[in-house]
């Protein structure tokens, strides 16, 4: 049958990892340059790194203009909801308990 491999968790501190946003805003760290050698972490041959097209997949959750407009429509017309009304209540009331309340 097929073999069952073990694996374990490797933990390397190569210093302080810097941390960046994409462009959905998510933290990411970046790729380290490969090295150029055959084994370790970074191996592999040194490429130019090239600049790709954002996929329509990483674009997904973003307000589209249309959409934009529609939902500001909607409001307008509908107005808040009741907890809606409630929070800005409270926070034009603006004292320490009701900040509480609110949350």
């Amino acid at each position: 049958f097929g073999s069952r491999r073990l694996y374990r968790a490797v933990s390397v501190t190569a210093g302080p990892a810097i941390q960046q946003r994409d462009e959905m805003g998510k933290t990411t760290t970046p790729k380290p340059e490969p090295t150029g050698l055959a084994a370790g972490l970074n191996k592999g041959f040194i490429v130019t790194r090239r600049e790709l097209k954002m996929k329509p997949s990483m674009r997904r959750g973003r307000k589209g203009e249309r959409v934009g407009l529609v939902r500001e429509v909607v409001r307008e017309v509908v107005g808040f909801a009741p907890y809606e009304r409630r929070m800005i209540e409270l926070i034009k009331i603006g004292s320490a308990s009701t900040f509480k309340r609110s949350l």
